[in-house]
């Protein structure tokens, strides 16, 4: 009897260890997946949390928005690195916002350039939802920590299909992102095209 009571108390320990065990192991994944300074999906996350929501639904429509901080280095270069990563920061918590707001993934990809994947939003609707989204990030308040300057984003937009690879997808948004930087900043730029094509995009500016 013992000997049975001693082997139950010493099989519940081992259990409680292995649950905290596995408990820790993904809290470490979700670390990995996170950035650092905002709390967003960095680029492995982001990818790994995209393609779990987004991914292998034939057909369906999904969106893809680079946005890129204007002129963050001025930023830097006046108010110092710890008043950039604050702009960081604020950006990514109104960036997070829009996940439960608009049913996206948001990410940061590195540096000054941010990501929102969303799915079941299309053309004008895809637009409508960017324009959403640099407006309010411009309503942001750094009079603290960058007072006077003024914080804007341009933002590239690509439409495609969940089950087509991401990085073709990246790709336009990336070139529409660049369009919209050449441009002046502060503007949504949408790379216009039929998701069934391979062909290169018509870059459309929208505003």
């Amino acid at each position: 009897v013992c000997l049975t009571g001693f082997a139950t108390v010493r099989l519940r320990a081992l259990r409680m260890q292995r649950d905290r065990a596995v408990e820790i192991g993904k809290a470490l994944a979700e670390l990995a997946e996170r950035d650092p300074l905002t709390g967003l999906l960095n680029r492995r996350g982001f990818l790994g949390k995209y393609a779990e929501a987004f991914g292998g639904a034939a057909g369906r429509p999904v969106g893809l928005l680079l946005i890129d901080v204007d002129k963050f280095k001025a930023v830097n270069d006046e108010f110092g690195h710890q008043a950039g990563d604050e702009v960081l920061v604020t950006l990514g918590r109104r960036l997070a916002s829009f996940e439960e707001r608009f049913g996206c993934r948001a990410g940061r990809l590195g540096g000054e350039e941010f990501v929102l994947g969303v799915s079941g939003v299309a053309d004008g609707g895809l637009v409508e939802l960017a324009e959403t989204v640099r407006s309010e990030l411009a309503e942001c308040d750094f009079g603290v920590t960058a007072p006077g300057h003024r914080i804007s984003v341009s933002i590239g937009v690509a439409q495609g299909a969940a089950d087509r690879p991401f990085q073709a997808l990246y790709r336009k948004a990336d070139e529409a992102l660049y369009v919209a930087k050449r441009e002046g900043r502060n503007r949504v730029v949408c790379a216009d095209r039929d998701i069934e094509s391979d062909q290169a995009p018509v870059l459309q500016q929208v505003s």
